[in-house]
C-alpha cells in the first residue's frame, strides 16, 4: 500500500513537473514569438524608414534638380530678354540719331539751348556730325543765343567724340554729356519695365 502511494507521489511529481516544464516551453515559445514579432515590426519599421528616406532622398533629388532646370531656364529667358532690350535700345539710338540728321540737328540745336549758359561753351560732336552740322549749325545757334542775352560765342572742338550723336558740352572743367547712348542709359531703368511690358506682353 505504502509502495502504491509512493507511485502515486512520484507520478504526481512527474506530472507536475512535465505540466509545469509544458508550460514553461509555452511562455518560452510565446515569449520567443513575441521577440520574433517584435523583432519583425522593428526590421519592417527600419526597413521602412530606410525606404521612406530613400524616396525622400530621391525626390529632394528630383526637386532640386527642377529648381536647378527652371532656375537656368530663368537665367536663359533674362539673358534673351536682356538681349532683346539691348536691340530696342539700340534701334531708338539709330532712330533718333536719324531723324536728328535729316532735321538738320534739330534735336541737338533744342538740348543745346537748354544746356548752354553762358554762351561761351565748347562742344564735342563726333566727326561724323561735326562735319555735316558744319560753320551754319555754329552761326545760328550762336544768334540764337545772343537773342536770349547771352554771349552767343559757342563753338566746336578739335576733340571728338565716339558715340552715335548727341554731344558733350565743356564749360570749364565741367562737362555735360548729352550723347544719345549716355541719355539712354540715364533713363533706361526707369522705361526699362515699360519697354519690357510692351516686348514681351505676348508670352504673358
Amino acid at each position: 500500500m505504502e509502495q502504491g502511494k509512493a507511485k502515486k507521489l512520484r507520478d504526481r511529481i512527474l506530472q507536475d513537473a512535465g505540466d509545469e516544464t509544458l508550460e514553461i516551453v509555452r511562455e518560452g515559445e510565446a515569449e520567443a514569438a513575441g521577440i520574433t514579432d517584435e523583432a519583425k515590426a522593428r526590421a519592417a519599421e527600419i526597413t521602412g524608414r530606410a525606404e521612406k528616406r530613400s524616396v525622400d532622398e530621391a525626390s529632394e533629388h528630383i526637386r532640386r534638380q527642377i529648381s536647378i532646370r527652371e532656375l537656368d531656364a530663368r537665367k536663359a529667358l533674362l539673358a534673351e530678354k536682356g538681349k532683346f532690350m539691348d536691340e530696342a535700345f539700340e534701334k531708338a539710338i539709330d532712330a533718333v540719331r536719324r531723324k536728328d540728321v535729316e532735321s538738320g540737328y534739330a534735336l541737338t540745336r533744342s538740348l543745346l539751348l537748354q544746356e548752354i549758359k553762358t554762351g561761351d561753351e565748347e562742344i564735342i560732336l563726333s566727326p561724323e556730325d561735326k562735319k555735316a552740322a558744319g560753320a551754319s549749325f555754329l552761326a545760328d545757334l550762336n544768334k540764337e543765343l545772343k537773342s536770349k542775352g547771352l554771349k552767343g560765342e559757342v563753338a566746336f572742338t578739335e576733340e571728338t567724340h565716339s558715340a552715335r550723336g548727341g554731344f558733350i558740352l565743356k564749360s570749364g572743367r565741367k562737362e555735360i554729356n548729352a550723347t544719345y547712348e549716355a541719355m539712354l542709359e540715364t533713363i533706361r531703368d526707369d522705361v526699362e519695365i515699360e519697354v519690357s511690358d510692351v516686348l514681351f506682353k505676348e508670352a504673358k
